[in-house]
């Protein structure tokens, strides 16, 4: 056995959780906060994002770019996630599982607001 294999395979035992390319663009992502707004996020191979609102379809959505930072050995992985060149979401990979903690940065007003972040794989939402 390597020693590269040899640390993967304790890294993994330790639930390090990084997020990959694959993972990230299956699926739809789903962004609820506490004051009753739900965004449904759709993440694609070519670094594109979209975003609707869930309870008001006719808001039109939102587009910007996601990148995934941190290899989880330095640094905890994260989706980076911006949109209209304005929001900046940060969601931390985590535990083994598809819920997660976000945070969205206001660039404009500097407000930083918590959310819960589900991963739905396989499935897309048409909003």
């Amino acid at each position: 056995m390597s020693i590269y294999e040899t640390i993967s395979g304790l890294w993994a035992s330790k639930h390090v959780r990084v997020f990959t390319e694959e993972e990230v663009t299956d699926g739809t992502w789903l962004k609820l906060f506490d004051h009753g707004r739900g965004f449904c996020l759709r993440l694609e191979k070519n670094g594109k994002v979209e975003e609707s609102d869930l309870f008001e379809p006719d808001i039109k959505p939102s587009s910007g770019t996601w990148r995934i930072e941190g290899d989880g050995f330095n640094e905890r992985s994260k989706l980076i996630i911006r949109l209209e060149d304005r929001w900046e979401d940060t969601v931390t990979a985590s535990d083994p599982g598809n819920l997660f903690w976000g945070m969205e940065h206001d660039e404009e007003t500097g407000d930083e607001t918590k959310c819960r972040v589900v991963h739905v794989p396989f499935f897309r939402f048409t909003v």
